[in-house]
């Protein structure tokens, strides 16, 4: 991937090995639909989610050690691939937006949390 001074990157499909010139904001655009796929694509898979953010946070967790290890092996090993850290990037923000989304139905004792800590502290910053 390589981006160009007019801000368009060329990204190489694994599929078919094409090359096509996008803007930044449409690979961004790309990795939001992909990890929504992926967030859609694990609700339907592990419908359930812990009720408490300690395993909650595991998740995430262990979706992060999966990236380390595909960007290790891509990096040391030589015989890693950019999709597979790819695949992984996405899994880890999917399980990210998961514990996020979670949070809301964790109930009153995460929105008295919520309302009393990082987001009123945002308003003081702000304000």
């Amino acid at each position: 991937m390589e981006r160009k001074e007019n801000g368009s990157i060329d990204i190489k499909y694994s599929k078919d090995l094409n090359i096509k010139t996008i803007t930044y904001q449409e690979y961004g655009n790309m990795i939001i639909e992909a990890v929504f796929d992926e967030l859609r694509r694990a609700e339907q898979k592990f419908p359930g989610w812990p009720l408490d953010v300690v395993h909650d946070a595991a998740i995430v967790a262990e979706e992060a050690g999966e990236l380390v290890k595909a960007s290790l092996d891509y990096h040391y090993a030589r015989y890693g691939k950019t999709d597979e850290m790819i695949k992984e990037a996405l899994q880890v923000t999917a399980m990210g937006l998961r514990f996020l989304l979670g949070m809301y139905n964790k109930g009153k004792e995460c929105e008295e949390k919520v309302n009393g800590g990082i987001v009123s502290e945002k308003k003081e910053e702000n304000g």
